[in-house]
């Protein structure tokens, strides 16, 4: 098979920015691992053969522990979706919402976060003309094959989950009410000042968004309520095995009524002192309904 790996730096050093493997039966191995110049000017490429048992070492070397998305085509002929027999080709896209330029600066392609991952394809160089769309959820991530030709997978360091704390102060200081911890493809919160600082959310309350790691969303929590407020954790998952997290809500577990953050619905959470808990979640903001 026959790899190109996209770069920005010239000294072609991780991350790359897209990676291409297409299966090629004549693939000449002489000018491999060179870094040069293409054609589409502040671009930087490596050409290289892979092996098609091997082509995630392609992809380590290019991307290193930096997020990325493969998407893997099939040739059902051949053989079914991850037998590598069956492997026509793979594109790895760097977990970034930037417009990356193919080598030949005629086409490129972007990545849009969110609870699932929008990968739009374009007839341009600068992310203008759309060729395609494709929708990818966790689902379609956690599970590998989304059908018998498509397979999605994401390799390197799991993003970040984006937490939004909220408060009754306009100050986002002092005890939260709530915290929101959602997974998505990628947290900008603390690079984006409309989201890292406090703002008014809904008629009652104020919120401030960050990014917490992906597995401590405990250590979070106690940093935020201390040890001598009680609170409540509610955990969702992507799959069936409670494996993977989909999203945390903490609820203060004070017996009071707490506002959402969209001014309609309400919550009582509580924690008896014998260690029973309850949540009571309402449809008015007013905990009546």
């Amino acid at each position: 098979m026959a790899g190109i790996s996209m770069y920005r730096n010239s000294s072609c050093s991780q991350p790359a920015e897209t990676v291409s493997i297409t299966r090629d039966l004549v693939c000449k191995p002489s000018d491999a691992a060179v870094c040069k110049a293409t054609d589409s000017g502040d671009l930087y490429s490596v050409s290289q053969c892979v092996s098609v048992a091997h082509p995630w070492n392609t992809l380590d070397e290019a991307f290193g522990w930096h997020s990325h998305l493969v998407v893997g085509e099939y040739d059902t002929s051949i053989g079914s979706c991850w037998a590598r027999e069956g492997l026509a080709g793979l594109t790895a896209y760097l977990l970034d919402e930037e417009c990356h330029v193919n080598s030949f600066g005629t086409a490129s392609s972007k990545l849009t976060f969110g609870e699932s991952l929008t990968l739009t394809t374009y007839d341009d160089s600068s992310c203008s003309s759309v060729s395609s769309e494709k929708e990818v959820t966790w689902n379609m991530v956690m599970y590998g094959c989304a059908d018998d030709k498509t397979m999605y997978y994401l390799r390197g360091v799991s993003p970040d989950l984006t937490a939004v704390a909220v408060y009754r102060d306009k100050s986002c200081t002092g005890t939260p009410t709530k915290l929101e911890l959602t997974r998505r493809f990628g947290c900008n919160a603390d690079q984006d000042p409309s989201q890292s600082t406090c703002t008014s959310d809904g008629s009652m309350v104020y919120s401030v968004s960050s990014c917490v790691g992906n597995y401590m969303y405990p250590d979070y929590a106690l940093t935020k309520f201390g040890t001598d407020t009680p609170y409540l954790i509610e955990e969702r998952f992507v799959d069936m095995w409670c494996s993977q997290i989909q999203s945390v809500t903490v609820y203060i577990a004070d017996g009071s009524c707490q506002s959402n953050t969209d001014g309609m619905t309400s919550f009582v959470a509580t924690i008896s002192v014998d260690n029973q808990a309850t949540l009571v979640k309402y449809s008015d903001a007013s905990v009546a309904l």
